[in-house]
């Protein structure tokens, strides 16, 4: 799920759309989930 939102990030940036506000929160709640699941784990 992180690689999809750090893939879309890249992308937006790419095509020159620098409103990536939402993606960055959507990439930044995929990282913490990530992150809580591996410590909780």
């Amino acid at each position: 799920m992180v690689l999809y939102f750090v893939g879309a990030l890249i992308a937006h940036l790419r095509a020159k759309d620098y409103e990536v506000a939402p993606v960055a929160v959507l990439t930044l709640l995929a990282m913490a989930a990530l992150v809580l699941r591996t410590v909780s784990a």
